[in-house]
């Protein structure tokens, strides 16, 4: 499976749960203000519940991203799956210490603050 398939795949999958644990959390918070608007507050209004549907609603889509958006991060770096989609691979501690001595610039002798100092002063 290339990179570009299962890059799909996963938006796929991971959009249908998102979907699914959207409504979940929603329903569930709607279901949480239906017995307290019936059995604690009593309320015979149809706006009561339309505030609790409105307000479930609301809270459910703010709450099921955050949640979401921190069970896929998690979920991505407990399985390794930035290595398939194409992203860089895991570093080591001596890879980084190769690059770091790789990257290390080497400035030419003219361009050294003590060889323009003694030109100055002479």
């Amino acid at each position: 499976m290339n990179k570009k398939v299962f890059y799909l795949l996963y938006i796929l999958i991971s959009s249908i749960v998102n979907i699914l644990f959207t409504a979940l959390i929603i329903g569930s918070l709607f279901g949480i203000c239906l017995v307290f608007l019936k059995f604690v507050f009593h309320a015979a209004s149809f706006e009561a519940y339309g505030n609790a549907l409105f307000g479930s609603f609301t809270i459910g889509l703010v709450l099921s991203f955050f949640l979401y958006s921190k069970i896929t991060t998690k979920f991505v770096k407990k399985y390794s799956l930035d290595e398939k989609f194409g992203g860089s691979p895991k570093k080591t501690k001596d890879s980084s210490e190769n690059t770091v001595a790789a990257r290390k610039t080497v400035l030419p002798d003219s361009v050294k603050e003590e060889e323009e100092d003694e030109k100055w002063r002479k």
